[in-house]
């Protein structure tokens, strides 16, 4: 549609490749790296270059985004800010919480990926009801997986017919729970339910 479009890392961590893909398209990205973060540097670059760039609007993503992003925006001029919240942040800690909270006056809109996403962004992170808004991720799942009865899968992976099968797929950070998932899985084996 002929946007003008910026990613801005603030972090120290990135997809090399996924950068490449970005710019061989003509984004333009910007890291800021955690130490020019820290030391401040980086934030007075980031709003000395949004307030020249005159952009539309601001998404914010995950929590130094929402934290210092909002607050960025709003004093370089960027007249809209969007946020984006993609989980029940239940990890983030008191004075995260506290962070989050105040800036989210900030955010003109906030968009959630889940209904059961709604209530924690409203109650824990202060979201506005009449200004958030559910948009369930678009991921189209052909694209990436084939499709395979169940008869094929257990062939596969050498699974008998009679055994039963629980899959997962998930990042291995407390936010995704796959520690509960296997406390769950241990206390069914030790109630011996086959």
């Amino acid at each position: 549609r002929k946007h003008r479009i910026a990613v801005i890392c603030l972090n120290s961590s990135w997809d090399a490749q996924l950068v490449a893909d970005l710019r061989q398209m003509g984004v333009e990205v910007r890291i800021i790296g955690r130490w020019r973060l820290i030391t401040g540097y980086g934030l007075l670059r980031l709003w000395y270059w949004l307030r020249q760039q005159h952009y539309d609007v601001a998404i914010t993503l995950l929590i130094n985004s929402d934290e210092l992003g909002r607050i960025i925006a709003r004093f370089a001029g960027v007249p809209r800010i969007i946020s984006s919240i993609r989980a029940r942040n239940t990890h983030y800690a008191h004075w995260q919480r506290v962070l989050i909270r105040a800036t989210m006056p900030l955010a003109d809109a906030v968009v959630v990926n889940s209904q059961t996403t709604l209530p924690w962004a409203i109650e824990a992170e202060g979201a506005q009801p009449e200004r958030t808004t559910v948009i369930p991720n678009g991921v189209e799942v052909t694209t990436y997986c084939q499709p395979y009865s169940a008869t094929e899968l257990r062939a596969m992976f050498g699974i008998a017919a009679d055994q039963h099968v629980i899959g997962c797929v998930g990042r291995l950070t407390p936010q995704k729970g796959q520690d509960v998932l296997l406390e769950a899985l241990a206390q069914l084996e030790t109630r011996h339910v086959h």
